[in-house]
């Protein structure tokens, strides 16, 4: 699911990068023009946004360390479908450090990922919200 909504974020002239522990669609990722990076981590500590597409909430408490690695005042949206409250725990974390969080489960498949029709619920505080300032 992420590669389509990848694509279309490109196809939008965003600048798209992406990590997938899966390496076998680097080469997709780069025919889409977007760039793959091989470190989670590094790739946290150096965005705005964060948009994740993950199969379940294990696998948002496995990856808490790179979520965990933004910037205080970046923003974190996942758009996981899974249950919400497997990644509650990694919200929680992430607003302690300052991170913005947005849970904004999708629905639709592959199909309605490529054409950009997927629709999503969302739930954020208000202080979400207001971008603040950077120093």
């Amino acid at each position: 699911m992420g590669l389509p909504i990848a694509r279309a974020l490109r196809t939008a002239d965003i600048e798209v990068f992406a990590y997938d522990s899966d390496l076998s669609g680097e080469g997709a990722i780069r025919e889409a023009g977007i760039t793959p990076t091989s470190n989670a981590d590094s790739l946290a500590a150096g965005i705005d946004v964060l948009l994740t597409v993950l199969p379940d909430g294990e696998s948002a408490h496995a990856g808490r360390g790179w979520i965990l690695a933004l910037c205080a005042g970046a923003l974190w949206i996942d758009l996981s479908s899974g249950d919400q409250m497997l990644s509650e725990p990694a919200m929680q974390a992430a607003r302690a450090r300052g991170i913005r969080t947005v849970s904004a489960p999708m629905r639709g498949g592959p199909p309605e990922a490529a054409s950009g029709d997927l629709d999503s619920s969302s739930a954020a505080r208000k202080t979400t919200c207001a971008r603040p300032s950077r120093s």
